[in-house]
């Protein structure tokens, strides 16, 4: 059985046609970071509608998609969104795009991972730097557009986002876990580490794709003050 979030697509869609429109802001990035940074701030504020995708998904996107309110509400949202994302531009913005693609006979491509850092009194969003490991080492993004560590502010909600570089495999086909590691500090809270692994199977193509839906999502994080 899968749980299926008709909103999430919904506001994914939305929040791509709002970038892609001419009415958009003039200094608006249309990086996918800023267009995640969007959707996460929608997502955080939009009631989610959760159903079996075995059945009805149809019916039920239908009628959610047409109901004028809704879409009015998550409209809004979206504007909202995009002018606070056009006001606070990420440091890397100004640099040209590097990628960080290798060239093998077969990849392990990685998921976006992704998850939030609450305090573990009140359950708001905390500011704080989140670092991914894997063998002790820092995880080298897809990119020069991932950071890592990532700082959160206030305009992340508490949420962290990476997307690890491919790695290598002799050939398609072969299974393999990967262990990952996020460090976790914030100023006057005691520092926390959180453990979690991703099976993978090797592929013949690298996958530069970004897709939203591709994502890993690690359980809440919760820091407690010192």
């Amino acid at each position: 059985m899968q749980i299926y979030n008709i909103t999430k697509e919904r506001v994914t869609e939305l929040v791509n046609k709002a970038f892609d429109s001419d009415d958009r802001p003039a200094d608006l990035c249309l990086c996918y970071q800023c267009r995640l940074d969007v959707t996460c701030y929608v997502l955080n504020r939009a009631k989610p509608i959760y159903v079996l995708s075995e059945r009805g998904i149809g019916h039920l996107k239908d009628n959610y998609s047409n109901n004028l309110q809704d879409l009015a509400d998550l409209t809004r949202l979206v504007e909202n969104g995009i002018n606070l994302v056009a006001k606070a531009k990420r440091a890397h913005h100004l640099e040209p795009y590097q990628s960080n693609d290798i060239k093998a006979n077969a990849y392990y491509n990685f998921p976006i991972i992704t998850g939030t850092v609450l305090s573990g009194v009140t359950f708001e969003p905390l500011k704080a730097e989140v670092a991914l490991y894997f063998e002790e080492k820092l995880v080298e993004m897809k990119d020069n557009k991932w950071n890592n560590p990532i700082q959160l502010v206030e305009m992340n909600n508490g949420n962290y986002l990476f997307w690890p570089q491919n790695l290598p495999a002799e050939i398609e086909g072969i299974e393999k876990t990967f262990m990952f590691q996020l460090n976790i500090s914030a100023e006057g809270y005691e520092e926390a580490q959180h453990f979690f692994e991703i099976k993978l199977t090797s592929e013949s193509e690298q996958n530069n794709k970004f897709q939203s839906h591709n994502t890993f999502t690690c359980n809440n994080i919760l820091l407690f003050k010192n």
